[in-house]
């Protein structure tokens, strides 16, 4: 997503996408994509879905944003 510059969800993997800005730190980022997808319901669902076993976080900045996922099976 960062090297685009915008937003996509992968046709294989379920996945929550965000995009922040990129000003502060890494905790900050982090904080800021989990308190956007908690405001989703429909993110924050599959978040807390007790089937999901597994679950991965990253995020990369491009510029003036942060392009981040929260990947689960």
């Amino acid at each position: 997503m960062a090297g685009e510059g915008a937003l996509s969800h992968s046709e294989t993997q379920l996945e929550n996408c965000c995009m922040v800005t990129s000003d502060g730190s890494p905790t900050i980022i982090t904080k800021q994509m989990f308190h956007q997808w908690k405001k989703s319901s429909k993110h924050w669902a599959w978040m807390m879905d007790a089937s999901v076993k597994k679950a991965a976080f990253a995020y990369a900045k491009r510029g003036k944003f942060a392009y981040g996922a929260f990947s689960f099976e």
